[in-house]
């Protein structure tokens, strides 16, 4: 991985979507990831990606569409507006995490704490949250997507009581529109 961020005919942060080294990155990570165990080594992997810029939301390099995160232990991690989209991020410890405008659409997050977690801004639109523990986090103008479906992969449960689930029961949400913020200022929208 190395060799393709500093080589200088053509850098992996500089290539463009069809580029080989871009193929060639995905690969591999994806490979590594899944050989790991549990726990702080895919950690480091993350960490790498995103120090490197290769996962930040406005310029993704590397694509993490189904990463296997899962039961990663990024306790405190700084993923502010990393592209997380469509990644397994199930029992992943996410406490205190800086998921600040994060895009987390779609991402498998069941059963992940993210307790006292800041989403600030994050796009949470289609995420499995099932069993997800949210306790204290701060999900001020995140956008939460409800699906009313019977074949809804949501919970019929909240993940956890809080400004948008206050009884905790999916049913007695307060769905809202985008264009209709809670006092929180958390978005949700019920399709």
């Amino acid at each position: 991985m190395g060799q393709l961020l500093l080589d200088k005919e053509q850098p992996l942060r500089q290539s463009k979507e069809e580029d080989k080294g871009r193929t060639l990155a995905r690969a591999r990570t994806l490979t590594v990831l899944t050989r790991l165990e549990k726990g702080e080594r895919k950690e480091s992997v993350v960490r790498f990606l995103f120090e490197s810029g290769l996962i930040n939301k406005d310029h993704v390099v590397l694509d993490l569409r189904g990463a296997d995160l899962s039961g990663a232990d990024l306790n405190g991690a700084n993923l502010e507006d990393a592209n997380l989209f469509l990644a397994d991020l199930s029992w992943a410890n996410l406490i205190r995490a800086d998921l600040n405008g994060a895009t987390l659409s779609g991402a498998d997050l069941s059963g992940a704490d993210l307790s006292v977690a800041h989403m600030k801004g994050a796009d949470l639109s289609m995420a499995i949250l099932s069993g997800a523990d949210l306790e204290d986090a701060t999900l001020e103008d995140a956008t939460l997507e409800v699906r009313k479906s019977p074949r809804s992969n949501w919970p019929s449960v909240c993940p956890s009581k809080g400004p948008l689930c206050p009884t905790g029961k999916l049913s007695e949400a307060t769905h809202r529109t985008s264009d209709q913020p809670s006092k929180s200022g958390a978005r949700a929208r019920a399709d």
